[in-house]
């Protein structure tokens, strides 16, 4: 006699109302900026990074996205600047580590100029 063959079981997964990928990058959330002397905006997400901005005590900050590690936040500060802040400095409507995680920028290589012949 054959062998029974084990037939599949299907897998439900649960879906949860949780912030899309899309729908975080395209609204953001809404977070706002506790530390008292505000939160400097950088180009790329490090403290030695390009200061950009500064969002206030208290103003608003729209994230968009963060590193894997979430200690920085991508957003917007509503005035047309939108970079990198330390996300410990932000209070946001979602937790920070449920943004979408964003590649960071890569610093861009400078040309070293080869010798002339």
């Amino acid at each position: 006699p054959a062998a029974a063959q084990p037939t599949a079981i299907p897998v439900v997964v649960p879906t949860t109302p949780a912030i899309t990928t899309s729908q975080a990058i395209s609204g953001g959330v809404q977070c706002s900026v506790f530390v008292r002397t505000g939160l400097l905006i950088r180009a790329t997400p490090a403290r030695t990074g390009k200061n950009i901005g500064l969002v206030l005590r208290n103003a608003a900050f729209t994230a968009t996205g963060r590193l894997a590690n979430s200690g920085w936040v991508l957003g917007d500060d509503g005035k047309g600047t939108q970079g990198w802040v330390l996300a410990g400095g932000l209070r946001c409507q979602t937790p920070v580590r449920k943004l979408p995680v964003v590649n960071a920028p890569i610093k861009p290589i400078q040309a070293t100029p080869l010798p002339s012949n």
